[in-house]
């Protein structure tokens, strides 16, 4: 089994090369889709505005550790220009951390249809610079999976045969679903894989593929064309060997079920109520 990455400056490897479009506030968000549209991922989110103390410094944090995910390549920041979440300092805190960065303001250029007009142009730049890199083998010790699922007989089945061959697990503690995934691509894991049940539907997420698996027939049967595999439990050596073949493929390149539905789900921890 071979992996192919991104290698970045600081040795991290990248399983995609995403310019990431990036709102720091709810107000921006229009912006940063359109923005988006012709080849980058946009983060979607209800915040960045009337925040105050703890919120502010733990939101500001996970944007600049999902900006500087080893599957980004280049930021764009897009802001309003009055909300508590400054785009100004989040652009300048991505780029402290090594990141490529260019930032956006609506008010600035004089309203959204300028920003995006303005925004895309950087975008197209970005990815002609971006399309120029190439994938390289790397070692599979490279290869930080997340985990997003209530660990079970299933889970550590598989978890255990992607450790054998090489691959780190991360495993989080916030809930499952979306904002397991914003905590797992914050520690820098570069796919995500997704034991879905009944209560926990599969979805995607803009900075991380994300494999996702069930091993109820029934939800598959509902789902089939959500999920990227059914889980055998008569076999699960089988299957935990096959899950981890298809989730290097997913590292070098294949396109998840999330991802060809286009789904980017994002959800932002909350510390408190906003004002």
């Amino acid at each position: 089994m071979k992996l192919y990455g991104y290698v970045r400056g600081d040795g991290r490897v990248g399983a995609r090369n995403h310019i990431l479009v990036l709102p720091s506030v709810v107000c921006a968000d229009l912006a940063a889709q359109e923005i988006a549209k012709d080849g980058g991922v946009a983060i979607i989110h209800q915040h960045g505005c009337a925040q105050v103390g703890d919120d502010v410094t733990n939101t500001e944090q996970i944007f600049t550790k999902l900006a500087s995910n080893p599957n980004v390549g280049a930021v764009i920041v897009v802001s309003l220009g009055c909300e508590t979440i400054g785009g100004k300092k989040l652009s300048h805190l991505i780029a402290d951390v090594g990141q490529r960065v260019e930032f956006v303001g609506i008010q600035a250029l004089g309203g959204t249809y300028n920003t995006i007009r303005y925004g895309s142009q950087i975008l197209e730049q970005l990815k002609k610079e971006l399309d120029l890199e190439q994938r390289k083998e790397v070692s599979l010790s490279s290869f930080l999976l997340g985990i997003d699922g209530e660990w079970s007989h299933v889970v550590e089945e598989v978890a255990k045969y992607a450790e054998e061959v090489g691959i780190k697990i991360i495993k989080g503690q916030e809930k499952v679903g979306p904002l397991r995934h914003v905590e797992v691509a914050a520690m820098g894991a570069q796919v995500i894989l997704s034991f879905a049940t009944r209560r926990n539907m599969p979805t995607g997420f803009a900075v991380c593929p994300v494999f996702s698996v069930t091993d109820d027939q029934k939800l598959y049967d509902a789902l089939e064309y959500d999920f990227d595999m059914l889980i055998d439990v008569e076999n699960i050596e089988a299957s935990a060997t096959t899950v981890v073949e298809r989730l290097i493929d997913t590292f070098n390149g294949f396109l998840t079920a999330a991802e060809k539905r286009q789904s980017f789900d994002f959800a932002l921890p909350r510390l408190a109520r906003s004002m």
